[in-house]
C-alpha cells in the first residue's frame, strides 16, 4: 500500500535539523532546518556540493544517522503515511527500510558484503521482508538480476562481489534496492565511481524502473548536467540549507538564487570555447 496525502506527497520533510558532536564542546550543524516534499511517482534531485548535507538528509530519512554523535532536535519531522519517521521505534524503522524505502549507495564495493555471494545478499532481502522460502527467493533473485541487466544471471548469482565489474556491482545494488518494489528509492550519487558510458546505462535503468514500478526517487547528486535528464523537481542545497527548490524547468530557465546560477554556469558549454568557471 502506498501512503499518499491529499496533496500527492509521498514523504514530507519539515524543518529537518541534524547536528553532529565533533568533540566535547563543538557541535556542527550539518542540516539547518530544511523543508521539502517528495511527490508520489516523481523524481526529486537533491543537488549541492560536497558537504552541503545531501547524504545526511537521506540517512535521516532512513534512520541511519550514527547514534553515537548525531542529534535531531525536537521539531524536526519526516512524514510518511501519517507518521513521523523520526519518532518510530528501531523495530518499526527496520520494517520500512528495504520494503517501503530503499537506498542505493555511492560505492557498491563497500556496500556489498565481500564474504557473501550476490545470491545470498539478494535472497536475504526477499526472505526477511516478503517471507519467501529459500527456493522462491532464489527464483525471484534471478528475475531481478535479469531485470537490471546482469549477463548470465544463473552464474553471477553464485559469484562474490569482487568477481563482478563496478557497473555490475552497482546493478546488483539496484536489484537489492528494488527487490521489494519500494515506494521511495534513494539514489546517493550512484554513478560517481563509474565511467561515463556505464553512468548513462545506470541512469537509464533507474529511470526505466521508476516508471515501471511507479515509485518515487530521491536522486542525490552534485552534477546539474544529470538533473535535467532525470528529475521532475530540484532542491538545491548549500551548507545545510536549501537555497532554492522548484520544478526542473523553473530552476534551469529562471534560477533565482546566485548559488543556483553559479552551478548552472559550471555546466560545460559545447557551443563555445571553455572559460574560467565561477568559484
Amino acid at each position: 500500500m502506498t501512503f499518499v496525502n491529499s496533496s500527492g506527497t509521498l514523504i514530507g520533510i519539515r524543518d529537518l535539523k541534524v547536528d553532529f558532536r565533533l568533540d566535547r564542546t563543538t557541535i556542527s550543524q550539518a542540516v539547518k532546518g530544511i523543508s521539502f516534499d517528495i511527490p508520489v511517482n516523481s523524481t526529486v534531485a537533491l543537488v549541492g556540493e560536497s558537504g552541503s548535507g545531501k547524504s545526511v538528509t537521506a540517512l535521516a530519512i532512513l534512520g541511519l544517522l550514527p547514534k553515537e554523535n548525531s542529534t535531531v532536535p525536537p521539531g524536526s519531522e519526516i512524514l510518511y503515511g501519517g507518521r513521523n519517521l523520526l519518532a518510530l521505534a528501531p523495530e518499526e524503522l527496520q520494517k520500512l527500510r528495504g520494503a517501503d524505502i530503499s537506498m542505493i549507495f555511492q560505492e557498491p564495493m563497500s556496500s556489498l558484503n565481500p564474504v557473501f555471494t550476490i545470491g545470498f545478499q539478494l535472497t536475504e532481502v526477499l526472505t526477511k521482508h516478503l517471507g519467501m522460502t529459500g527456493r522462491q527467493a532464489r527464483v525471484r533473485a534471478l528475475e531481478l538480476l535479469r531485470e537490471v541487466g546482469i549477463p548470465e544471471p544463473e552464474t553471477k548469482i553464485d559469484a562474490y562481489p569482487f568477481q563482478l565489474s563496478g557497473g555490475q556491482q552497482q546493478r546488483v545494488m539496484i536489484a537489492i534496492a528494488i527487490a521489494c518494489e519500494p515506494k521511495l528509492l534513494i539514489a546517493d550519487e550512484p554513478t560517481t565511481a563509474l565511467d561515463v558510458t556505464i553512468q548513462k546505462q545506470i541512469l537509464e535503468l533507474i529511470a526505466a524502473l521508476q516508471k515501471r514500478l511507479r515509485m518515487s526517487v530521491l536522486f542525490i547528486t552534485h552534477d546539474l548536467a544529470l538533473v535535467g535528464e532525470i528529475a521532475d523537481y530540484v532542491v538545491v542545497m548549500r551548507e545545510g540549507e536549501i537555497k532554492e527548490q522548484g520544478r526542473v524547468e523553473q530552476i534551469f530557465e529562471a534560477p533565482r538564487d546566485p548559488y543556483t546560477r553559479a552551478l548552472l554556469l559550471c555546466r560545460p558549454q559545447l557551443e563555445r570555447r571553455p572559460r574560467r568557471l565561477p568559484v
